[in-house]
């Protein structure tokens, strides 16, 4: 996926994101995860061979499936376990957003959510969450770090953000208040605060939540 700025100011996808087992293509085990609903289909052969950690969950983050990588990372524990049965990241804020995001996907309706979150460990992921066709489940796919730091990046081409705006951006789409993100980075608050107009002027929006709404749009496939 590349953004590109054409004449008319607008930002735009220059093309869709292929399906999460990275392909161009789309065979019979290579289906778009929306498309995924029955049970078979649950465990597709895309499924356990994606280089992502993929999880198939309900609304209240049991694990019901899990890829090898999944499986991996779960062994390795760094910044994600699972406690009861229940998908959990060790850090609260990254945990926020997934059980915020299963909701909306589960019991809201919606086709997608995808977001950027910082685990305990340091590191950038793209969370990416697909309801089954009768949203009574979802999947649960990781994006890489360098996946997630390239969103950023690409966001920042297109508006022209500096460094700072971009980190300050961040930790904005990680779902952290100004006050958390200027903690965060050790800047005053206000410092943060001016970073964020400038965002918005840049992005031709007038606040937060249409900055978080449009960088989603652009950002997700």
């Amino acid at each position: 996926m590349q953004l590109i700025r054409s004449s008319d100011a607008e930002t735009t996808l220059a093309y869709q994101h292929a399906p999460f087992d990275g392909h161009e293509s789309t065979t019979q085990s290579e289906l778009p995860l929306h498309s995924l609903g029955s049970p078979a289909a649950r465990t597709a052969e895309w499924f356990e061979v994606s280089p992502r950690a993929c999880f198939l969950v309900d609304a209240l983050a049991r694990v019901h499936a899990a890829n090898w990588e999944a499986r991996r990372t779960l062994a390795v524990g760094t910044y994600l376990s699972e406690a009861g049965g229940r998908l959990r990241f060790h850090c609260e804020a990254s945990q926020r957003i997934l059980c915020t995001a299963l909701s909306a996907v589960c019991k809201g309706g919606k086709d997608r959510v995808q977001r950027l979150l910082r685990a305990d460990d340091a590191e950038w992921r793209m969370i990416c969450i697909v309801p089954t066709a009768d949203h009574t489940m979802a999947f649960v796919a990781l994006a890489q770090s360098d996946g997630a730091t390239k969103v950023i990046d690409q966001l920042s081409d297109a508006f022209g953000f500096t460094l700072a705006e971009a980190n300050v951006l961040k930790l904005i789409l990680e779902d952290e208040a100004p006050k958390q993100a200027a903690a965060s980075l050790s800047i005053s608050t206000n410092t943060v605060r001016t970073h964020l107009r400038s965002i918005y002027s840049k992005m031709n929006v007038r606040g937060l939540a249409q900055a978080i709404r449009l960088a989603s749009r652009l950002t997700t496939s």
